[in-house]
């Protein structure tokens, strides 16, 4: 088994590149496939990456093997009562993930006394990109205002098309997005399936 490595190249060209950055396996109280059936099910759709953000739980990356021709990005979806967020970039176990990313079969954890600002301040520092994950989709919705928006790298704008309340909340976040490059901050936008 090659294990992830992450200096991984699979093209060099500049362009424009498809895939998910939000996807589950099930590994995850949501998700419906196992880590390698949900790699075959995006080389089958033609993706460039796919980025495994299981809910509190980073087990699926240790399952992964490099593969030539799609990139995976080892994420995890931290999971908390006031918003969701995808870290990437994740290489293991660290020790601020203690009680956030071992979920068993919670789909929310405590925080140990840590808001979930003092989550994304960590986990900048410690070097992953952070995302908010369906910034207004309620009840899901992202709360803490207070989030310094220099330790965010992206922000979903695009959120599970087929999920019925997306059809009005996919446009306010591209509108708040919008909002938030009139106002000087250059955050990413992404999509996830978030499926």
């Amino acid at each position: 088994m090659k294990p992830l490595a992450f200096d991984t190249v699979i093209k060099n060209e500049a362009g424009w590149y498809g895939g998910d950055f939000h996807a589950h396996t099930n590994l995850s109280p949501d998700g419906y496939h196992s880590p390698d059936e949900l790699v075959a099910v995006a080389e089958a759709a033609g993706m460039d990456f796919v980025s495994f953000t299981d809910h509190n739980n980073i087990e699926a990356i240790t399952r992964l093997e490099k593969r030539p021709s799609l990139l995976i990005i080892p994420g995890c979806e931290v999971t908390l009562n006031e918003g969701h967020y995808n870290l990437f970039g994740v290489r293991g176990w660290e020790a601020w993930m203690d009680g956030i990313c071992d979920m068993k079969d919670d789909w929310v954890v405590e925080t140990n006394g840590r808001s979930l600002t003092d989550l994304v301040r960590i986990t900048a520092e410690h070097g992953y990109l952070n995302s908010i994950n369906h910034p207004l989709l309620v009840p899901w919705a992202w709360q803490p205002d207070e989030t310094p928006l220099s330790l965010l790298t992206a922000v979903e704008i695009i959120n599970d098309p087929t999920w019925p309340d997306n059809a009005q909340e996919n446009p306010n976040a591209i509108a708040m997005w919008t909002r938030w490059l009139n106002d000087g901050h250059r955050i990413t936008a992404i999509g996830g399936t978030d499926y």
